[in-house]
């Protein structure tokens, strides 16, 4: 039988949605945004507004839009351990714990103890497409340079 992803939630030890500071201490920003921000696509803001939450909608002055977070990097819509938001939760939180990597290509993100020995192919539908649309966000954003 295949395994599939099932995000453990309030259960999980190691919460995404609670205190991050980033992928790796190695990697740096362009200073467009930090690791600790939470990037909301515009399709992700009209969902948050749609859902009367755009008290969480963060627009920086820099013309990008992230989620409000507490100052350890904690997502202000995880109470008591899950996510208020989940059905209108932004892109970059669908697709994990998959992530693009510029050298290899698609990566699961093994600080995620539901990910553990799981491939892109274990992945649901919704969780590939989410990933797709924050990769085809960013590219569109640097073709404006070109």
């Amino acid at each position: 039988m295949a395994k599939e992803f099932k995000c453990l939630g309030a259960e999980c030890p190691n919460h995404c949605c609670g205190s991050f500071d980033g992928i790796s201490k190695r990697l740096r920003t362009t200073g467009l945004i930090s690791f600790q921000e939470i990037l909301l696509l515009p399709d992700d803001k009209d969902a948050l507004r749609a859902i009367g939450r755009e008290d969480l909608v963060v627009e920086k002055t820099n013309g990008f839009a992230v989620i409000k977070t507490a100052p350890d990097g904690t997502c202000n819509a995880m109470k008591s351990g899950k996510c208020e938001i989940y059905s209108a939760r932004p892109s970059i939180c669908r697709c994990y714990p998959l992530y693009m990597d510029l050298f290899a290509g698609i990566c699961v993100d093994d600080n995620c103890p539901a990910a553990k020995n799981l491939s892109y192919k274990d992945m649901a539908a919704e969780t590939k497409e989410a990933l797709l649309r924050v990769y085809e966000y960013w590219i569109q954003y640097y073709e404006t340079f070109s």
